[in-house]
């Protein structure tokens, strides 16, 4: 499975911010939810984009819904 947009935000990111592992995930998550919608697409792959298309969103959460 490919990288979600997060996780490729915050692997090119990490490094901006010192401090613990928890204080760097709070900075990092701050700022991925401050960002717009068209902004978080600069970080799809191509990759992610097929998965999502072949798969749905695939998440645990949105199966759980239809139930």
């Amino acid at each position: 499975r490919p990288l979600t947009p997060y996780m490729t935000f915050v692997q090119q990111h990490r490094r901006e911010y010192a401090g613990s592992p928890v204080a760097q995930a709070r900075e990092l998550g701050a700022r991925w939810r401050s960002m717009s919608d068209e902004e978080k697409r600069n970080y799809e792959s191509p990759e992610y984009t097929q998965w999502r298309a072949e798969h749905g969103r695939g998440s645990l959460s949105s199966k759980l819904k239809r139930r």
